[in-house]
């Protein structure tokens, strides 16, 4: 029955979802600007 409730829950509100999304693309941006600054580093320490 909780996960009936879940899905009802999840259907009724496609914004928490897309919440979620856009957080895991933030997340995923941020690693790859720490990539990126590594990369710069290293670049500059040779």
């Amino acid at each position: 029955k909780a996960k009936e409730l879940e899905k009802a829950g999840k259907l009724k509100d496609p914004y928490q979802e897309s919440s979620k999304m856009s957080q895991n693309a933030e997340n995923g941006f941020n690693v790859l600007l720490k990539k990126l600054r590594k990369d710069q580093e290293t670049k500059e320490k040779r």
